[in-house]
């Protein structure tokens, strides 16, 4: 199982997040550990990056083979469909 890293800017941006959607971010990403490429692969400039769609929410990430981990790169709010 990987280990999920969130970087610091990811984390204070989590905390302004209501509590509900922190916690539907938190358990979707969790999953990430199990299943890094659970997320769609991205292109262009954020070509090695994944993305994660959790509600409103895009979540990107990386998955880092050699430190086996996945970094939480950014949350972005998608929007409005």
């Amino acid at each position: 199982m990987l280990e999920v890293r969130w970087t610091r800017n990811v984390l204070g941006y989590a905390l302004e997040l209501s509590r509900r959607n922190r916690a539907r971010i938190a358990a979707q990403v969790q999953r990430l550990a199990e299943f890094p490429e659970l997320g769609t692969a991205l292109e262009g400039p954020y070509e090695g990056k994944r993305r994660l769609v959790v509600g409103r929410f895009n979540v990107v990430y990386e998955h880092d083979r050699t430190a086996d981990e996945v970094r939480i790169i950014f949350i972005v709010l998608s929007g409005l469909r």
